[in-house]
């Protein structure tokens, strides 16, 4: 598997590569995502008709928090019996908000690595259900109750630590452990809503997310990725170019082919998508495909050929919510 970063109009953009084809790819938004971001909140409004209440947030928002969610832990780690309207509180977004309604907070901390997700407020343990080989479960999850044990935190040990030693896994849990002690201190600190952790967009959000489990080799413009990836692994090949990395090993001219409404299929069928508010409807054609003169062997093989390009295509143009497929 290749990843592909490439640089362009100080963006960085990025595509997984499978056998030489493209089956993921990732842009940056316009607009700043906030899911993720940890906010010190102040609650404005209880509505025990809801179990809810509505949390200020440095973003001019009004954060909806469902007060059942809160654990004991939350409130013991800040010396608290409950929470009050006019308190400062520790939130993260859990969902954007819409036009109409500001975004979901949590007070259920999480914070990703590459290896593990920290969760300060959990004592659970939970494996990627991507880690299949019962031997590798078996080991990270003992390994799961050490870093429980230690560091009195839920974990959830992510599929890149199927490949990791549990030198690494240690160390990343300590870097986590020790950026989640400097967020406390700062929110303890606070005394106005304010923004404190926000790593959206940035490269160790790219790198964590993308290189993952199979990537061999990584192609990019930018030589300043090299030493960063270097950090991650030291086995994977890196190969920097001059130019456009997306243009020299053709994504833009697939991610245009795969927007197209109709798209062919190998062998002669094609796939046409239509979009509409209530769902997705993909419908499978056989088209000009006459290399075999027996229906149920043609329809076999053009749907074969659909199942597997469906999927790749749901994933490069993000579709989801209802899907029908005749």
């Amino acid at each position: 598997m290749t990843l592909v970063i490439n640089r362009k109009n100080d963006k960085t953009h990025a595509a997984l590569l499978e056998n030489g084809k493209l089956t993921e790819i990732y842009f940056p938004d316009d607009e700043e995502s906030v899911a993720g971001s940890i906010f010190v909140g102040r609650i404005e409004k209880s509505v025990p008709a809801l179990e809810a209440a509505f949390v200020k947030l440095s973003n001019n928002e009004n954060g909806f928090l469902r007060l059942k969610d809160i654990r004991p832990e939350y409130l013991e780690t800040f010396g608290l019996k409950k929470l009050q309207e006019g308190q400062k509180v520790l939130v993260q977004i859990k969902k954007e908000g819409g036009q109409t309604k500001g975004p979901q907070v949590t007070t259920n901390i999480s914070l990703p690595g590459r290896y593990v997700v920290l969760m300060p407020f959990s004592r659970s343990i939970g494996v990627s259900r991507k880690i299949q080989d019962s031997e590798d479960r078996n080991r990270l999850k003992e390994l799961g109750l050490k870093l429980r044990e230690k560091y009195s935190c839920g974990f959830i040990i992510r599929t890149a630590a199927a490949e990791a030693t549990e030198q690494h896994i240690y160390e990343e849990s300590e870097l986590l452990i020790a950026k989640w002690s400097e967020l406390v201190k700062e929110f303890k600190k606070a005394k106005k809503v304010k923004l404190l952790y926000k790593e959206s967009d940035s490269d160790e959000f790219l790198l964590r997310e993308f290189l993952k489990q199979g990537v061999d080799e990584v192609v990019t413009n930018s030589p300043t990725y090299k030493e960063l990836i270097r950090n991650y692994s030291k086995n994977i090949r890196i190969r920097v170019i001059d130019g456009d990395a997306f243009e020299e090993l053709g994504i833009n001219e697939e991610l245009k082919r795969v927007l197209n409404r109709h798209i062919p299929l190998p062998s002669g069928g094609e796939i046409v998508i239509d979009k509409t508010e209530a769902m997705v409807v993909i419908d499978v054609n056989s088209g000009h495909f006459t290399t075999t003169s027996d229906h149920e062997e043609l329809s076999e093989q053009i749907n074969a050929e659909a199942a597997v390009e469906i999927a790749r295509i749901l994933r490069l143009r993000n579709l989801g919510g209802i899907i029908i497929i005749d």
